[in-house]
């Protein structure tokens, strides 16, 4: 018989374990809590049928703060937005890339949307909304990751028109010491599998939410340990800022009827366009379709999503028509 082992964190509890507990990696607290905001400026992915508000996050996007340093190309009104709620500056979170990426513009995002538009990144006074659809000329430039989102991020453009309406004032961060498990979204997600070491994407150039892509920021990409990745020591000391953890599990979530890459879940599964007897009974998805929910509203899951948890539904089908997740263990360096 083995005996159980004792562990004390710094915050002096103890915890009395047989063995390291699988969805907790570390014993000390693992959630940043800093006063955060998204950007005004980030483009609207979708709007949430059983909220009535736009997002501008998926569940599971790597972000980092725009500083003075980095990022003076993006105008100073969006560097140092207020909170509008609580009358205060707080630090301004985008997706994390390796890279400079645009950001484009849809239909969303104009003032002549119902949600009254976006701030255009364009712009210098930081109060101009999006006239036109497209990319936007303006630039932000490499953000370091510091934290994973955990819940679908809404529109801080919204909400500083809306006073009233302050369901999301600030954001928390995860950084370390948990496993998240997140839909399988760009095409280098894709290529991920457990064992393999994982870094905010460095190939992203636009942020772009109309279809699946190679790369897009705030997500995912193998950290190859090949022959010949990161050939320069320059390239492997700029990687070394973008590692946020390990791949340690991979499902398929559900299967298409015909297969059609770069779908969105949500809307096949809206649409009736998945098979139904191909979803993960494994990790118990056709339990959760035991829940009478309302398909209309959007990605609350029960028998509405046939049991896919609302964050999954954001992910994309690969070549074959597949819906895929990925358990990753949060370990960003320096946080």
């Amino acid at each position: 018989m083995v005996t159980p082992a004792y562990h004390s964190s710094a915050a002096g509890k103890v915890f009395r374990s047989p063995y390291w507990p699988i969805r907790q990696t570390d014993l000390t607290e693992s959630v940043l809590s800093i006063q955060a905001t998204p950007a005004w400026f980030l483009p609207i992915i979708g709007k949430r049928a059983d909220r009535d508000v736009p997002y501008v996050m998926y569940p599971g996007t790597f972000v980092g703060i725009l500083n003075e340093r980095d990022h003076t190309a993006v105008p100073a009104p969006f560097r140092a937005q207020q909170n509008d709620y609580q009358h205060i500056n707080t630090s301004v979170i985008v997706p994390a890339s390796g890279g400079a990426y645009t950001c484009t513009y849809r239909t969303y995002d104009l003032a002549a949307d119902e949600h009254g538009g976006t701030y255009d990144l364009d712009e210098a006074t930081g109060d101009v909304i999006v006239a036109a659809a497209g990319a936007s000329a303006t630039s932000v430039a490499r953000v370091r990751p510091i934290g994973i989102v955990q819940e679908t991020i809404w529109s801080q453009a919204f909400y500083r028109r809306a006073l009233n309406y302050q369901q999301q004032p600030m954001v928390n961060l995860l950084s370390r010491g948990q496993v998240v498990r997140i839909p399988v979204i760009t095409t280098e997600e894709q290529d991920i599998y457990p064992g393999d070491e994982v870094m905010v994407t460095d190939t992203a150039t636009t942020l772009n939410h109309d279809a699946t892509t190679a790369a897009a920021p705030g997500r995912l990409k193998r950290f190859s340990d090949d022959s010949g990745d990161h050939a320069t020591v320059d390239a492997l000391v700029a990687a070394q800022a973008l590692r946020v953890g390990r791949c340690i599990g991979r499902h398929r979530i559900i299967a298409q009827t015909a297969a059609s890459a770069g779908s969105l879940l949500l809307n096949d599964l809206l649409g009736s366009l998945v098979n139904v007897s191909s979803i993960n009974t494994d990790q118990g998805y056709d339990q959760l379709a035991r829940v009478n929910t309302v398909p209309a509203v959007s990605g609350l899951q029960g028998s509405g999503t046939l049991g896919v948890p609302s964050p999954l539904t954001f992910a994309r089908a690969d070549a074959s028509g597949d819906y895929w997740a990925i358990d990753v263990a949060i370990g960003i360096p320096g946080v």
